[in-house]
């Protein structure tokens, strides 16, 4: 993975908010800032294209705060250009930090919001697909009791909020946007959430990835509810990403890097790496708890330290990584030694 902005890379490291950048003609990178996130994001990384008839559009326009519409305002000006230009704003996935200015720039300019199916589909059905966290799952995953009362405090908005919105454009993948004089294929790559996707401009060979692929993170998987097994997808993504290993790819987060197949590995890896610790620690113990099999695993903090909503984060995961080595999918990316027997 090499980065290719160095004006990016040199924010990323000071933990600043990168600056307006013109990636390509007729294609400009905009910042919305991030303030106060724990995780040491700063900004979302919105992209400007513009059609060959002058229409403006903006792929995952961040968060809907203030601050974030003046950057977004002030960045298009920079380039030229004005909100009330806007023809259309992509949306890569329904996650807040991505969708969330959406709906005041559709209002103001007169925009189309457009949004993947599945990912409208999950938007609708979101407390449909969420896991509640209720005395039943505490059962089942073991928890003691003395941590009980710690998780079912963790808000059920924790973490990854859902937008409530309606798009007026679906796309499914294998299709187009409609942008003039440009060809942006809409890639599906679901795991982050259920209807992620990713757009390719092959003409001008950048891929724009969303979440589903950053350069220093490893997407969180599953953040939008499951419809199938997030771990499953979210690899058979990664899959897709590689075969564009000569693009610039354009996260939504962080910097633009190149190299993309070698960085796709590196993220699936972390994710089978994972899935080994579970499936190996079943195989030792086979009617082990997930409270019990998340207490073996590695965590960056150590899992005595883990506390609400990081812990219910962790069981949350210890069960979608169960879940995957107990599936057919497992025998696509681990070895027949690696993977747990299959449920009947």
């Amino acid at each position: 993975m090499r980065a290719t902005s160095p004006a990016q890379y040199a924010a990323f490291e000071l933990g600043a908010v990168p600056p307006v950048e013109q990636l390509r003609d007729g294609v400009w990178s905009i910042p919305n800032p991030m303030p106060g996130q724990s995780n040491g994001l700063t900004s979302t990384l919105c992209y400007l294209i513009e059609g060959g008839d002058g229409a403006l559009h903006l792929i995952d326009p961040g968060l809907g705060h203030d601050a974030g519409y003046d950057a977004v305002a002030d960045g298009i000006a920079r380039t030229g250009h004005a909100v009330s230009e806007l023809a259309s704003i992509v949306v890569t996935h329904l996650h807040t930090d991505h969708l969330g200015l959406a709906a005041r720039l559709r209002a103001e300019s007169g925009a189309s919001l457009v949004l993947h199916r599945r990912e409208q589909w999950a938007i609708d059905h979101a407390d449909e697909l969420g896991t509640p966290l209720d005395a039943q799952l505490l059962d089942e995953w073991g928890v003691p009791a003395e941590r009980r009362a710690e998780l079912l405090a963790v808000p059920s908005t924790a973490g990854h909020p859902v937008a409530p919105i309606r798009a007026d454009v679906l796309v499914d993948g294998g299709g187009e946007l409609p942008i003039a004089g440009r060809r942006l294929r809409v890639v599906d790559t679901p795991g982050h959430t259920p209807g992620s996707m990713s757009l390719v401009d092959d003409e001008s060979e950048l891929v724009f990835t969303g979440d589903a692929l950053l350069p220093t993170i490893h997407p969180g998987i599953g953040l939008g509810g499951t419809v199938s097994n997030p771990v499953g997808d979210y690899l058979r993504s990664l899959r897709t990403l590689e075969e564009h290993d000569d693009y610039e790819a354009c996260p939504g987060h962080e910097f633009r890097f190149t190299e993309v197949a070698s960085r796709c590995r590196t993220t699936g890896e972390h994710q089978l790496r994972r899935s080994r610790e579970v499936a190996a620690a079943v195989v030792d113990s086979p009617e082990a708890t997930v409270w019990q099999l998340a207490s073996r695993l590695h965590w960056t903090a150590g899992f005595a330290q883990l506390r609400d909503f990081y812990l219910r984060s962790a069981l949350a995961q210890t069960q979608m990584h169960l879940d995957f080595v107990r599936s057919p999918a497992a025998a696509e990316f681990l070895t027949p030694a690696s993977a747990a027997p299959v449920d009947a």
